[in-house]
């Protein structure tokens, strides 16, 4: 008699849901749990400390900056190298692990230290360059920071000394977005055909987004030969968006004002009121309306 291999039994899982005592009761559904705010991420962020790359041969130095971690955990060092690499390595560990700063020792050789600190520096994305030695010399740390490093650490590696170069670093790593105002959004309104209803639906809600926000909104009319936003707003004026396109190269606040025309809250720049055959140039319509990202909200 021939043996058949019996093929082996796949095991299944059965998952079945829980019941409570009693006939039919079924479990209670958890809620899921919220996610995180973004105040706590911050904090969570500022626990784990700033992401690094750690370029150290010098094995004195990366010992003893691991020890400082192991009680401050201001750097969470995300890959190492234990000898110099070659600037196309380390654009490429750059790519992989983007890092906040990268940990580099300048004591072994300083010359090929100093080379890689430069290349970090001119690195896009912007990633902060941190010397490393193994004692206090104000010498190396002149030479260091004049090559582009943004901060200069030394063994043992205060706890201290390195909470406050985090903190140094990550106000640098802060968009400096102080003072600068945020751009406008664009929104477009188009229509297949003439009459089908553009330029209504554009003007109704150019004033729902004005009284509903209180922000500034600009209308623009960019039907240059047969617009009728200004017809339907019964606006008086001797401006259009021709004007404004003439005059792209030299718009300043004062000239603006004489080119816009209020409507309850919303400034117009309407179509010429004589049909313009003249084609529109893209490169001053663009001008155009990058300055009026700076002046509105919409």
């Amino acid at each position: 008699m021939r043996h058949q291999r019996r093929r082996p039994r796949r095991a299944r899982l059965l998952l079945r849901p829980k019941r409570e005592r009693g006939a039919g009761a079924a479990t209670e559904a958890r809620p899921a749990p919220e996610p995180p705010r973004n105040s706590d991420m911050g904090e969570m962020k500022r626990e784990l400390g700033l992401t690094a790359l750690l370029i150290c041969p010098d094995r004195e130095i990366q010992q003893r900056f691991h020890a400082s971690q192991q009680q401050s955990r201001n750097f969470q060092v995300l890959g190492e190298f234990k000898s110099y690499p070659s600037p196309a390595t380390l654009e490429v560990r750059l790519r992989q692990h983007s890092p906040d700063v990268v940990l580099i020792d300048v004591a072994s050789d300083f010359k090929t230290a100093c080379d890689l600190v430069r290349f970090v520096a001119a690195y896009k994305p912007a990633v902060h360059a941190v010397g490393l030695h193994r004692a206090s010399d104000s010498t190396v740390l002149v030479q260091v920071l004049r090559a582009g490093a943004s901060e200069f650490l030394f063994s043992p590696f205060d706890p201290a000394a390195q909470k406050d170069a985090v903190a140094r670093l990550r106000r640098l790593r802060q968009p400096e977005t102080e003072g600068v105002q945020a751009q406008g959004k664009m929104l477009v309104v188009t229509s297949s055909k003439p009459g089908s209803g553009g330029s209504t639906l554009a003007t109704h809600l150019a004033h729902a987004i004005r009284r509903t926000s209180g922000q500034r909104v600009l209308l623009i009319d960019l039907d240059t030969e047969g617009g009728t936003v200004g017809f339907f707003l019964k606006l008086q004026s001797a401006t259009s968006i021709v004007t404004a396109l003439q005059n792209a190269e030299r718009l300043d606040a004062n000239l603006w004002s004489s080119l816009v025309s209020g409507s309850t809250g919303v400034d117009v720049l309407p179509a010429p009121e004589a049909p313009s055959s003249e084609p529109v140039d893209p490169n001053r319509l663009h001008e155009v309306l990058e300055y009026a990202r700076i002046l509105y909200d919409y």
